[in-house]
């Protein structure tokens, strides 16, 4: 149980180390983020495997 309390505080601490430069580049994720062709190739991405027959595997697992 010791460990997991070490590893713990060390998730802890990289994540509040990560922040600061995190907030300092933001308008950059933003735009990243907000950006019409990321989220067009995504939407075509999961569009494509849903009519491809992928999502039938993942749910029933048919037999090779």
């Amino acid at each position: 149980m010791f460990w997991a309390y070490i590893t713990l505080i060390i998730l802890f601490a990289i994540v509040a180390f990560l922040v600061k430069p995190f907030i300092d580049y933001l308008p950059v994720w933003l735009s990243f983020i907000q950006s019409v062709t990321l989220w067009g190739s995504v939407s075509a991405l999961i569009y494509t495997c849903a009519i491809s027959g992928l999502i039938f595997d993942i749910i029933r697992s048919p037999p090779m």
